[in-house]
């Protein structure tokens, strides 16, 4: 994963450079205009002392030269600022991208139990912590280190023994930071980002489940807890930041203690003028502001780290299934064979489907009854390949499901599952899914054929009204039947039902099951269901038993 980030990284190398020059000439410039500032006004006031120094000192060219560091200092802090967000907000959205890319294999398996919160975490916090590693750790430790060399070189030029303190005080400092910072910033960072993550897991169940919560009492103790706990781990981060200012300016009062107590008496041996002492001293205290940035990427360090922990986790992660890079020939014929299969759960032994064959020829309509708990569900993730059976063989035709391309298995059968998702978005939306050769006409048919149009054509903006969340303004049997619906608007030749028939009364599942005789007619049809008026419905009715 660092490789990744590396080489998005040097994909923008050109816009980094940029930024990293103009970062670099405002540090510069910044440091400058300090100490020439502090030399002009000492070297103005000495010369001030007698009437022929003041007339024979040149006032001019340190003015200009202040002023064009001004000038420089200004610009260069404007275009840092765009250059380098600019850079920031592209490697971001490739980063959210490259992780979406990498989540996507792992759905619908890896994700079907995993928590909503957690995903939330990975695709905002976790991705958004990434951005640290540029803007608070390569790029101002990068600029730091020339900056210190470009001081400690001018220095030794005036003075070298305050060139060779400055730069023990300065190492020493910089020791300190990474021994005694850096351990503790790593560790609390990272019970940052953790408790951050936790916090916002339970902050989605809380207001998923805020109703129920509010039926039976729940005093959501956790969720305080976890607001208490990330609360604990900041302020020990606020004290290791504090302790962090300090010691800068510590190290930097001491620092300059030591310069004057070694150079007033160069001074008045006049060894050293008053004016470079002067430069000198601004120089350092200059810096060590560019210094503090130290301490800053050591307390980020820990959050960034935990992020990229957090992150690997998943995009490591292999998936379930892979499928086919190439397309397969075409079928030769669309029955579905399932030879002696047999599926346990990962990190589970026992079986849920043991030695299971069936043969369903093309166009028939089929239905698959069992208790609950025998493995309905799990025979329609199996069709789909959710998961693949650890023994055994599914056939379309004379084509293997293993030899399928994703879109070619898509394109073939397709699952009204018995939780459908429902995206937050309209209803239209929910039912093209962004293709465009469907129109609203089709749409309205498919509708009238679940018994859904009347419903929709009622409500004030018909098919541009929002579904909400997880379809939570709208009934569960309406959810299901705008899902048939959507599934009547593909046209794949074998469509496998789950539970089709919950929350809908008999009248209107017969009349739904009747206006969509001509399309089921066209397709090979597995319903899965307890509903034995509607398995009576069915050519041929199956059994799974556990």
């Amino acid at each position: 994963m660092i490789l990744f980030l590396l080489k998005q990284v040097l994909h923008a190398r050109w816009k980094l450079l940029l930024g990293f020059s103009l970062s670099l000439l405002l540090a510069l410039s910044s440091i400058a205009l300090l100490a020439i500032s502090g030399w002009f006004i000492t070297a103005s006031a000495l010369a001030g002392l007698t009437a022929i120094t003041a007339m024979q000192f040149n006032y001019f060219i340190p003015a200009g030269v202040i002023r064009l560091l001004a000038f420089i200092r200004i610009l260069s802090r404007y275009f840092d600022r765009v250059v380098n967000h600019d850079v920031t907000l592209t490697l971001l959205s490739q980063w959210r991208v490259w992780f979406y890319e990498k989540l996507l294999p792992l759905s619908p398996a890896k994700l079907i139990h995993a928590e909503r919160g957690k995903l939330l975490n990975h695709m905002t916090q976790d991705i958004n912590t990434l951005d640290r590693y540029y803007l608070s750790f390569f790029l101002p430790l990068s600029v730091t280190f020339i900056v210190l060399m470009a001081v400690i070189a001018t220095t030794f030029y005036f003075s070298p023994m305050i060139s060779m303190l400055s730069f023990v005080t300065i190492l020493f400092f910089i020791l300190m930071t990474v021994l005694f910072v850096l351990p503790r910033a790593l560790s609390a960072g990272s019970k940052i980002q953790e408790s951050m993550m936790r916090l916002r897991v339970e902050c989605v169940e809380f207001f998923q489940g805020y109703f129920d919560k509010q039926q039976y009492g729940d005093t959501s103790q956790s969720l305080t807890d976890r607001f208490l706990l990330l609360s604990y781990f900041q302020k020990k981060m606020a004290k290791l930041k504090g302790l962090s200012i300090a010691s800068t300016s510590f190290f930097s009062g001491l620092t300059i203690f030591l310069i004057l107590w070694i150079a007033i008496p160069l001074v008045n041996q006049h060894i050293l003028s008053a004016a470079i002492l002067t430069l000198l001293i601004l120089l350092v205290l200059g810096t060590f502001e560019q210094l503090s940035v130290i301490p800053a990427a050591c307390l980020s360090l820990g959050e960034t780290a935990q992020a990229v922990t957090e992150l690997k986790k998943v995009v490591n992660d292999s998936p379930e299934v892979v499928f086919s890079a190439q397309h397969a020939q075409k079928m030769l014929s669309l029955d579905l064979q399932i030879q002696q299969i047999s599926f346990h759960y990962p990190n589970r032994s026992q079986n849920v489907i043991h030695d299971f064959s069936l043969m369903i020829p093309h166009r028939e309509k089929i239905g698959i009854c069992g208790p609950s708990g025998a493995g309905k569900s799990t025979l329609a993730y199996l069709l789909t390949r959710v998961w693949d059976p650890q023994s055994g063989d599914i056939f379309i035709g004379d084509k293997n499901l293993k030899t399928l391309s994703e879109s070619q298995l898509r394109q073939t059968i397709l699952l009204v599952a018995q939780n459908p998702h429902i995206f937050n978005t309209t209803v239209r939306e929910n039912l093209i899914f962004s293709r465009k050769d469907i129109d609203d006409q089709a749409c309205w048919e498919a509708l009238k054929k679940v018994v859904l149009a009347d419903v929709i054509r009622s409500l004030p903006v018909q098919l541009d009204t929002p579904m909400g969340e997880f379809g939570k303004y709208f009934s569960g049997g309406q959810i299901r039947r705008i899902a048939i619906a959507r599934a009547l608007l593909f046209p794949t030749p074998i469509l496998i039902l789950d539970e089709p028939s919950a929350g809908l009364d008999e009248n209107t599942m017969t009349t739904l099951w009747e206006n969509c005789a001509e399309d089921f007619s066209r397709k090979t049809i597995i319903v899965l269901s307890h509903d034995e008026k509607l398995l009576r419905k069915m050519g041929r009715v199956a059994t799974l038993e556990n």
